[in-house]
C-alpha cells in the first residue's frame, strides 16, 4: 500500500508539474546548448513530452485509485524504464 502511494503520487506530481503552465517544482536548465535545443524541440515543436506527461498523470491516478493498479503499472513501466 505504501509503495503504491509513493509510486502513484510521484508520477502524478511530476506529470502535473510538466503539464501545468507554472510548475510547482522548478526544472533546472539544461547544461549545454545542444541539450537546450533538444528540450526546446521536444516541448515546443513536438507533442511527445506532453503525451508522456499525460500518461504519467493517468498511470499515477490509476495506481493511486487501487482499482486499476495492473493497468496503471502497464502504462507507467515503459516510462520508468525509459527514465
Amino acid at each position: 500500500l505504501v509503495a503504491r502511494m509513493l509510486v502513484g503520487g510521484m508520477f502524478l506530481v511530476f506529470g502535473l508539474n510538466g503539464l501545468l503552465p507554472s510548475p510547482f517544482v522548478e526544472i533546472p536548465p539544461p547544461p549545454t546548448d545542444a541539450a537546450k535545443a533538444f528540450m526546446r524541440t521536444m516541448y515546443l515543436e513536438s507533442n511527445y513530452l506532453k503525451a508522456v506527461k499525460v500518461l504519467e498523470v493517468v498511470g499515477g491516478l490509476l495506481v493511486l485509485s487501487g482499482r486499476f493498479v495492473p493497468l496503471g503499472v502497464v502504462i507507467l513501466t515503459p516510462i520508468a524504464v525509459n527514465i
